[in-house]
């Protein structure tokens, strides 16, 4: 390209728009039985409220999961007399870590307390009402947001109240006076504080007064299971230790034994032990006389971090008690959501375990971080869906596995296998996180398998299936295939994207940038280069990435084709879903949106999608995300038009100093950037669709142009003389 030529380059973006599937007409089956709610989503640690939420007479459950930060809703149905999930009821969005469903203003309509993400700060959601939508209530979201502040002793505001990381809060009215008060763990969480609500609201601020630093005078003990009281004194037990006794504490408040006093269900960060803390004081004072550990059975026991949720049956007010895993990073995926029914009643409860999965079991859930893709196993040329992830055991040791369910046509779907090439019993599978990929690597026209790690990975397993076989085999795994390691999670796709007949694979992992490894053999003996800066290797930085404020961002890739073109669609750790497709622009390989894709509703932390076409040509994207589920979007790909098209002119490019750009407008954010991922600082001026770059304080070399506004994104790539 020669100096000082104005080079006009015209990008277009389609705009499509997806939507949660709520029929879900995918039908798929464990044996005869249909899963009741495939695409809820997955449960792993999930907290529980109970709340009326849909404007009749009946209690439902708000449910929060901490691992994929999905919120789920479930109406409790007279006609069932269960609880019947109803994602026309789910509000839109994005909560952190925690979150609970209150009324906190008395109106009768459900508030959300949660944390904001980058302060740790409190943040309650109050919605102001509801309406019906095709016969259905649901909640309005028109909504005001309150930051929670400590009030001082004059009841002005003094700090915002910032939550700690691994414990959880209860909200809960401790003086009769009809507004929600917190309990909140101090920071070394040997005891509870207590907040009162004041139902003062300053600027951002809903203001609550501290009222106890050992609410109900009890006290954990240092590395051991065990809590200890002081009923008579009435003050908070000596303290052997100022540090963190151990994280993951939980708290619940419930009148468990019918004298109208708010109980304690507390949870050990420990051992997985949950206590029953009777009280038996008066309002406004409490202090708890006695504990049962091991509460309501032994059987509630979980490797770490127990919650205990109180579950008030809707019709006859029985309470019964749910006890979850707390533990979102080594805490077992097994047994998660114990439900145990009082068989009794609530002034003499007692137990019994009715199940171990509760709600999760009419799921599709496989486990940790599902990633999914297809492949025709059978040989029937219906396309099969092979899931990798990996579960956790009691002992929070990682063992993986793929899950295989087999397209039985008509988009119904039977889970055939859920440790397909045994890779649970394998040693060579390091970190969890399977992500599988399927391609021809070696010129026989078969499917060979890569299969990436949670450490960073890759292993091959060559497709050895002969003529007549029912089933495709494959041949046991080459480790470290040709030594490509990646860093954490390593997720490979195999594809010729340099248009020379042979696959080449793509990478993309934990950190940003995707990794091409170019293909150096032949079509029967392929040969990869492990080193990604030898000259036949690239990684890739573009509009991927540079909308990101963190350097440890998951992201997964799949590819789809349309239109006779192969496109890829990304998840990112923070559940954006976007479509790109790959360009060769001067020896270097660019990813340049294609699809904006508008699902409105959040996926889930670590989305994984990958798009899946049916016999009546509906595509479809099944998104996995953390706790192991998945959750659907659909659209008729007829329905795709180009009614986003963007214009864009720049010039001079190859530039020297100043470079112009045209036709982008309403523009939210202008980067560039350069092969490496860095933010360059430069003075840039906006008039309307004009955007002029001052690189006056940059050196040559490439780079690229990211624009944003909030409906299209635009990478292009630029070069300074």
């Amino acid at each position: 390209m020669c100096r000082g030529r104005i080079v006009f380059f015209v990008f277009y973006i389609i705009l499509v728009t997806f939507h949660i599937n709520f029929a879900q007409p995918i039908d798929i089956q464990i044996g005869s039985k249909s899963i009741l709610y495939p695409f809820a989503g997955g449960l792993k640690n999930p907290v529980f409220s109970q709340i009326e939420w849909n404007g009749d007479v009946y209690e439902d459950l708000f449910i929060f999961d901490k691992a994929s930060e999905l919120t789920f809703v479930y109406l409790f149905s007279e006609e069932k007399n269960e609880f019947v999930y109803s994602p026309n009821s789910e509000v839109n969005i994005r909560c952190h870590q925690w979150a609970l469903s209150r009324d906190f203003n008395g109106d009768n309509v459900p508030d959300i307390i949660t944390l904001d993400g980058p302060t740790q700060n409190a943040r309650v959601i109050i919605y102001e009402g509801r309406e019906t939508v095709l016969g259905e209530t649901i909640i309005d979201e028109k909504s005001v947001s309150y930051f929670v502040g400590i009030a001082d002793e004059q009841g002005s505001f003094a700090d915002p109240l910032i939550l700690p990381i691994t414990s959880n809060f209860e909200v809960v009215d401790l003086n009769d006076d009809t507004h929600l008060d917190l309990l909140v763990f101090t920071s070394d969480e040997q005891s509870l504080q207590s907040f009162e609500n004041l139902s003062v609201f300053i600027g951002d601020y809903l203001l609550f007064q501290k009222t106890s630093d050992c609410f109900g005078y009890f006290r954990k003990v240092f590395n051991e299971n065990k809590i200890i009281i002081n009923p008579q004194l009435a003050a908070c037990p000596e303290s052997r230790k100022t540090h963190l006794v151990h994280g993951g504490s939980s708290v619940s408040a419930a009148d468990l034994n019918c004298d109208k006093k708010p109980d304690l269900l507390i949870g050990d960060g420990l051992d997985g032990n949950l206590f029953l803390l009777t009280n038996e004081s008066t309002v406004p004072f409490h202090w708890m006389t006695d504990i049962q550990p091991n509460f309501p059975l032994p059987s509630a026991i979980t490797p770490t971090w127990a919650s205990g949720y109180p579950l008030i049956h809707s019709k006859d007010s029985i309470i019964s008690i749910i006890v979850t895993n707390n533990n979102v990073r080594t805490g077992t995926t097994s047994g998660v959501v114990k439900k145990f029914t009082n068989i009794g009643d609530n002034c003499t409860p007692s137990y019994v375990l009715q199940t171990q999965e509760f709600l999760k079991e009419d799921m599709l859930s496989v486990g940790v971080a599902s990633k999914a893709t297809f492949f025709d196993y059978n040989m029937d040329n219906l396309p099969d869906l092979v899931i990798g992830s990996h579960n956790i055991d009691n002992n929070g040791i990682f063992f993986s596995s793929l899950t295989l369910i087999e397209n039985k046509g008509q988009d119904r779907f039977e889970i055939v296998d859920k440790d397909w090439l045994g890779l649970s019993t394998s040693d060579w599978i390091k970190g969890g996180r399977v992500s599988p990929a399927f391609g021809d690597l070696d010129g026989d026209n078969l499917l060979d398998l890569l299969i990436g790690d949670g450490y960073g990975n890759l292993h091959f397993l060559r497709n050895k299936t002969f003529f007549g076989d029912t089933v495709q085999t494959f041949s046991d795994p080459i480790t470290n295939y040709y030594n490509i390691f990646t860093g954490l999670n390593c997720v490979p796709l195999i594809h010729d994207f340099n248009d020379d007949g042979l696959n080449d694979i793509i990478i993309s992992k934990w950190k940003p940038g995707i990794l091409l490894f170019k293909n150096l053999g032949n079509r029967q003996q392929p040969m990869f280069i492990s080193d990604t800066n030898n000259s036949a290797n690239q990684i890739v930085y573009t509009d991927v990435f540079v909308n990101q404020n963190s350097d440890k961002i998951n992201t997964f890739i799949s590819k789809f084709e349309y239109n006779s073109e192969d496109h890829f669609i990304f998840g990112f750790r923070d559940g954006r879903i976007e479509s790109y497709h790959l360009e060769e622009d001067a020896g270097s390989y660019i990813f340049r949106k294609s699809f904006t894709i508008d699902s409105s509703n959040f996926m889930g932390i670590n989305s994984t999608p990958f798009v899946y076409k049916s016999e009546n040509g509906t595509m479809s994207i099944w998104v996995g995300n953390e706790s192991g589920g998945f959750r659907l979007l659909q659209n008729n790909l007829s329905n795709i038009k180009n009614n986003n098209d963007i214009n864009i002119k720049y010039y001079p490019n190859p530039f020297d100093e100043y470079l112009i750009l045209q036709g982008f407008t309403n523009v939210d954010q202008v980067l560039l950037i350069d092969l490496f991922g860095n933010r360059m600082e430069i003075e840039v001026k906006i008039d309307y669709d004009s955007i002029q770059f001052d690189t006056s304080n940059i050196l040559p070399g490439i780079y690229f142009v990211y624009l944003r506004s909030s409906d299209k994104n635009l990478c292009v790539k630029v070069v300074k003389l």
